[in-house]
């Protein structure tokens, strides 16, 4: 049975009035509408396919937490060997982990921080030593830059 997406739109209906009137249960409305959330290249690949409404409800949530393109790929991969949820779950939380990886930058290590705070403090015991230390960052490819004194 195919569930027209225009349903409830054309007469108004919730998804507890499409359950009602097409004499499904309400968590199968539920997800045949959460489908409708995928490209249309999606959908049309789904419906070509034949791909099981659980897979398919996975590869919808795929796009949307990465990207068409990459929905794309992954149907193609599907036709090659038909992935099961579980692994089209694993392959989302991959992708958005290393989404946020990307946005994220990952604290210096503590032993760097000491390094830093023992330069400052030599530093300020001998403002001369700033100097050498400016030479040697020079020369390492680096560009010591203040950002900031303390009182």
């Amino acid at each position: 049975m195919r569930l027209d997406p225009r349903l409830g739109c054309r007469h108004g209906l919730t998804h507890e009035g499409v359950a009602e009137r097409t004499g499904l249960p309400l968590d199968r409305v539920k997800t045949y509408a959460s489908l409708f959330a995928g490209s249309d290249d999606l959908l049309t690949f789904l419906e070509q396919n034949e791909v099981p409404l659980e897979v398919a409800v996975e590869q919808v949530r795929y796009e949307r937490a990465t990207n068409e393109a990459r929905a794309r790929r992954l149907a193609e991969r599907h036709k090659e060997s038909p992935l099961t949820v579980q692994e089209i779950v694993a392959l989302r939380k991959r992708e958005t982990e290393r989404k946020a990886g990307k946005d994220s930058k990952p604290p210096p290590p503590p032993h760097a921080l000491r390094l830093v705070e023992k330069l400052e403090a030599a530093v300020r015991r001998d403002p001369a030593s700033l100097t050498q230390l400016e030479e040697l960052a020079r020369r390492l490819g680096y560009h010591l830059v203040p950002i900031a004194a303390q009182a």
